[in-house]
């Protein structure tokens, strides 16, 4: 029986003034500003901006917006799940480009 991969939701927290124009600005530009205050499962209340997928994630990590110490990552699974602080495991792979034909 093959193993069910796990589905999350991701989200970012910025830590500064400057680290949210810059996210906000970069999710902007793709059109998928969602903003949301969410309560992590500690029962702290977090102002995050939900992301579309995973990608978002490797993006900020490659990107020279911001260091990874301006902004906080979280992921949850269920859609009411309290949201969970996610740790870099390790290096993250730069996104693929696609190939316009």
């Amino acid at each position: 029986m093959a193993k069910e991969e796990k589905k999350y939701s991701w989200f970012v927290e910025p830590k500064t003034k400057s680290a949210n124009e810059d996210i906000a600005r970069f999710l902007r530009d793709d059109n998928e500003v969602n903003t949301s205050e969410l309560i992590d499962d500690q029962g702290f209340p977090r102002k995050v901006y939900e992301l579309p997928d995973f990608t978002y994630i490797t993006r900020f990590y490659h990107s020279h917006l911001k260091s990874p110490a301006d902004f906080a990552v979280f992921r949850r699974q269920g859609h009411n799940d309290p949201i969970i602080f996610w740790t870099k495991p390790g290096p993250i792979k730069k996104p693929v480009k696609e190939i316009k034909k």
